[in-house]
């Protein structure tokens, strides 16, 4: 019985074991296909977002987008672009007062055709002819060039060179889009200056480069060589050319001419001389003797030349060049010693007596004198002299002690201000001798002052001492040797003194 009891037990239990088996196995399917109905439905999910993301970037590049240039990648140029690839001018015509052409090539280095385009000129000096400085070029296709053509003035006061000329461009793409460039080139001016103003083209020219005299400072009377070289700055050789010195190539130089021909006279030769041939930019050297008239008064002279040549077809030209000249008035003054000094001694203070003299036919304003000499010792050597009439003298007398043996220069020197107001020196030069050896010791001698006192009459007790007095001066000045038969005696006190009257130092 018992057995049969666990006999059902076992086998209900081996059946309710199997029941539950298939129950849990039925589970685990169910369970697996849900998961694997998630995971499809995420990976299904996944691609339909992949899929929205592709459908919005692809609209873009399609003909109803928005034109969006900073958004839109584009090939390299994709737009007109203008380059001035070159410029040409005839270089003879550019001169002060003519007319030339200027020829300048564009280049549409873009993409896209440019339309519309405005050429744009502009410089100093130059002035734009026929059509104020614009030029219209309609269109220009990719890799397409054109020549734009503009006429200049050049202008009759131009100074220099080169001048910039500017050239500025406005065009528009096919969508109406503006564009702007700008150019700058150079224009050589092969003639410019006020010897160029009248000049037509295709002429010889010649100038003074430059000129200089052999003398210098020039003064009333004074002889000199003026040099100059000449130049041809036309475009032809300038033939059979000839100068004249104090011509006139035309009426309003008639004052001009007769005032420098009066104050400048040639000198070993006329004043015209032959020159010859010149070339394109040669340059020449000419020289001719003049002396300044003696009459003539300071101040600046204009001289004028006259070049009279032709050019190649015979053509005659005649020009006039006109130099400057200055004339000076320098003072005449001498500069010497009013006594003839004895030869100095080392350590011994002795005087210079100096005079300056006006040997001139004017009156002078002379400034500060100055003494100079060298291995000395000077005192009252610089002091004003002032106004020296003709013949006047000023003098001064410059202490001196020696330091050393020898003959020395004594350097006079003495400012002035000239006609053009420029301070000027003029310096002179004297000499002294310096002895090595002092002079001895005078002694007295009482025999021989006895022998020269009982020689004299007996004239009373004053004159007496007045003649012992000169004896013994007389006595003084033979020993330190001096003439002694000659009482006299000059004050070396003198700092300066100006003397009137001309016949005083004669």
């Amino acid at each position: 019985m018992k057995k049969n009891l666990i006999l059902i037990l076992l086998t209900s239990m081996l059946i309710f074991s199997g029941f539950t088996s298939s129950a849990s196995f039925k589970n685990e399917l169910n369970g697996k296909a849900v998961l694997q109905e998630e995971t499809t439905t995420t990976e299904t999910t996944e691609v339909t977002e992949t899929t929205v993301v592709a459908d919005t970037a692809t609209p873009i590049p399609t003909s109803t987008s928005t034109p969006n240039p900073t958004a839109t990648t584009k090939p390299a140029y994709s737009r007109p672009l203008l380059n001035l690839t070159s410029y040409s001018y005839d270089s003879s015509e550019v001169y002060a007062g003519n007319v030339f052409n200027m020829d300048s090539v564009f280049q549409n280095l873009g993409q896209q055709r440019a339309y519309n385009i405005v050429v744009t000129y502009s410089a100093s000096s130059l002035t734009a002819e026929d059509n104020g400085g614009v030029d219209v070029i309609s269109s220009l296709g990719a890799s397409e060039s054109a020549t734009s053509s503009q006429d200049f003035y050049v202008s009759s006061s131009i100074s220099s060179s080169p001048v910039t000329v500017n050239i500025d461009i406005e065009y528009k793409d096919v969508d109406g889009q503006s564009y702007t460039q700008s150019f700058a080139v150079s224009v050589v001016v092969s003639g410019y200056g006020t010897y160029y103003t009248s000049t037509p083209e295709g002429r010889p020219q010649m100038i003074v480069a430059n000129y200089e005299t052999d003398v210098d400072p020039l003064e009333p009377g004074t002889s000199f060589i003026l040099t100059m070289n000449l130049q041809n700055r036309g475009y032809l050789t300038a033939q059979n050319v000839s100068m004249v010195f104090g011509g006139s190539g035309d009426s309003s130089s008639t004052t001009t001419s007769t005032s420098s021909s009066e104050n400048f006279l040639p000198l070993g030769s006329s004043n015209v001389q032959v020159i010859g041939d010149v070339s394109v930019q040669q340059y020449i050297q000419v020289q001719q003797a003049l002396v300044v008239n003696s009459e003539t008064t300071p101040g600046v002279y204009p001289l004028t030349l006259s070049f009279t040549y032709t050019d190649e077809d015979g053509n005659e030209f005649t020009d006039s060049q006109i130099i400057t000249l200055l004339v000076y008035l320098v003072p005449s003054i001498e500069v010497s010693f009013y006594e003839i000094p004895d030869t100095f001694s080392i350590g011994e203070e002795a005087t210079l007596p100096i005079q300056v003299v006006n040997i001139g036919s004017d009156s002078v304003l002379l400034g500060n004198i100055y003494i100079n000499v060298e291995n000395a010792t000077l005192s009252n050597n610089l002091t004003f002299v002032g106004t020296l009439e003709s013949g006047g003298s000023f003098t001064i007398d410059t202490d001196i002690t020696p330091q050393q043996a020898g003959t020395y220069p004594v350097t006079v020197t003495i400012n002035y201000q000239d006609n053009f107001k420029k301070a000027q020196t003029i310096t002179q030069t004297l000499s002294i001798t310096v002895s090595d050896t002092q002079r001895a010791a005078a002694t007295i001698d009482p025999a021989l002052v006895a022998t020269e006192m009982a020689k004299m009459p007996n004239t009373g007790n004053q004159q007496t001492n007045n003649s012992f007095g000169s004896i013994l001066l007389r006595f003084f000045r033979g020993m330190i040797g001096f003439d002694s038969s000659a009482s006299t005696s000059q004050s070396r006190n003198n700092q300066g003194m100006m003397n009137t009257n001309p016949t005083a130092t004669e």
